[in-house]
């Protein structure tokens, strides 16, 4: 009893455990949306050891790759989300947690620089982003596309899918988020030169009670001066006008262009220097190597132009290797979505087919158990039918007692009078009973001796001369032909004999005619007279 005691305990426990930790992760998933901070120590202090099933450690390592994603700490390693993807990518249960270990999956991809593998991602994500309606997570899906289409210069699908992100977050109310995606939307029109858009959008935002935004939006406002090169005074007074805090390295370039283009030669090469110190990478360094060249030539310093023309060139060139693979991966992501729609349809019709085997099967199914019922239907009509002649035969036709040797013979064994008896008074007779005594007849040695008896008193001594003069009929095969013999119906006999089927006593008798008549006995014609007086019987 202690043994199952102590089970039942450790059972309690960790049911109470897992509970527990069920219930940590649900608040720290609630705090993630408010304080992503505090949400990640608390998940880093839960130790590993702590986890009592797959389902905790997927849903830990999907939340602690959300709280990372948004505190904007960038993740190339896919260890710790592979655990959350793993567990709910072939799971129907939890399709907001597969949504989104697809999208943070792809995150990790985006950051590690794969981006063909994260379109796919991000489509598959959008895909069930769509399903469930969630609008919030189908706009950063459609925000993130649009991210690495303009890290490879493919604007245009950088535009399309920044529309729709901005649509996305419309429709959930998530205004933040949409004039972010307003925002993105500007700088990919201003890199497809559509100024005019770009700039109706930027003028809106610069409205917006946000001062991070207005100061981008001031920055990518400017830009748009200097490269159509309308109002430069514009653009400087744009640039003086927003904290250096805001700038990126292209807005040191632009800034640098802007002062070069109103002659300030000393202004533009501290602008151009300044943004150059702080490139983090020789790929940064050189995004400004064509905007030096133009100030070295202003300033007469041709060798200088040359080498930085020379080195955007090659910048130049890696870009146009980068929009290949792009292109690549738009092909590649094209192919996946058709492979899965594929297989789709595949599984759609493979569920299909089973579903019509499945029904096929039952109705197969339903028709044999029907036919058999029915098939023991007619055996018992027959039976019936064959017990009622038999009775009749005795009270109307005034056989004699050789004529009538099975009735009486089952009268005795079988209590036939008693069951006619009840199948002519009750409408709802059942005859299982009977059925029953006539197994136990085929079981009855003593009956059968005693058939024997009346068949050789009452039919001219038929038994003994058979067995005299037909030697290979003995056992079983004497006992049916005496069956035969006493005009027994087939019905009736294929119980008694259980090991015969109706169809088959027809061959039997058959045979056992053929075998009378090949011995050439003297008493063929007595032998071949009773067994043919159950012919026609039906």
């Amino acid at each position: 009893m202690k043994p199952r005691l102590f089970l039942l305990l450790s059972l309690i426990v960790l049911c109470s455990c897992a509970s527990n930790m069920t219930k940590k992760l649900a608040e720290i998933e609630n705090e993630i949306e408010i304080n992503p901070e505090v949400a990640l120590i608390e998940l880093e202090d839960i130790a590993p050891k702590q986890f009592h099933n797959r389902q905790e450690r997927a849903r830990y390592a999907l939340l602690k790759s959300i709280a990372l994603d948004k505190l904007y700490i960038d993740i190339d390693n896919d260890s710790l989300i592979n655990i959350a993807y793993d567990y709910y990518s072939n799971s129907r249960r939890y399709p907001s947690e597969k949504m989104l270990s697809l999208f943070y999956k792809g995150i990790v991809q985006k950051n590690a620089g794969n981006y063909a593998a994260a379109i796919v991602l991000f489509e598959q994500s959008g895909q069930l982003a769509e399903k469930l309606e969630d609008r919030h997570y189908l706009g950063l899906i459609y925000r993130n596309t649009a991210d690495i289409f303009s890290m490879t210069n493919n604007n245009s699908a950088a535009t399309d899918y920044h529309r729709k992100a901005v649509e996305a977050f419309s429709q959930c109310d998530d205004t933040l988020y949409v004039k972010y995606a307003q925002y993105s939307l500007a700088v990919d029109l201003m890199e497809e030169r559509k100024f005019d858009e770009s700039r109706s959008i930027l003028r809106d935002l610069l409205l917006y009670d946000n001062i991070s935004l207005q100061a981008y939006s001031r920055l990518c406002y400017a830009q748009t001066f200097v490269e159509k090169k309308d109002s430069t005074s514009k653009a400087l007074e744009l640039y003086k006008n927003t904290p250096l805090e805001y700038y990126e390295l292209l807005d040191y370039g632009c800034r640098s262009i802007a002062h070069l283009r109103c002659g300030q030669l000393d202004s533009a090469n501290y602008w151009m220097k300044k943004g150059l110190s702080l490139a983090k990478s020789v790929e940064e360094r050189v995004t400004l190597e064509f905007l030096q060249a133009d100030i070295d030539s202003a300033s007469r310093k041709q060798d200088q132009a040359f080498i930085h023309i020379k080195r955007a060139a090659l910048v130049q060139d890696s870009l146009t290797r980068a929009l290949l693979h792009q292109s690549l991966s738009i092909a590649q992501r094209d192919y996946y979505i058709h492979e899965v729609s594929i297989q789709n349809q595949k599984i759609v019709r493979q569920r299909i087919i089973l579903i019509l085997s499945s029904i096929i099967t039952v109705l197969v199914f339903t028709i044999i158990i029907w036919f058999i019922k029915w098939r023991q239907r007619r055996k018992e009509d027959s039976l019936r039918d064959a017990i009622t002649k038999l009775e009749m035969e005795k009270r109307l036709s005034g056989k004699s007692v050789s004529a009538l040797i099975g009735t009486l013979f089952l009268e005795k064994y079988a209590n036939l009078d008693l069951h006619v008896v009840s199948s002519l008074e009750k409408e709802d007779y059942t005859i299982s009973d009977f059925k029953t005594e006539l197994v136990a007849v085929g079981k009855n040695e003593q009956a059968f001796t005693q058939l024997f008896e009346l068949l050789n008193t009452n039919a001219d001594d038929i038994i003994n001369k058979l067995k005299k003069q037909v030697h290979s009929i003995s056992g079983d095969n004497l006992k049916l032909i005496a069956l035969f013999f006493a005009n027994i119906p087939d019905e009736i006999i294929y119980y008694i004999m259980k090991s015969q089927s109706i169809g088959s006593l027809k061959t039997i008798r058959s045979r056992f005619r053929n075998l009378i008549q090949k011995s050439c006995c003297p008493d063929e014609k007595l032998f071949l007279q009773f067994l043919e007086r159950q012919r026609g019987r039906k």
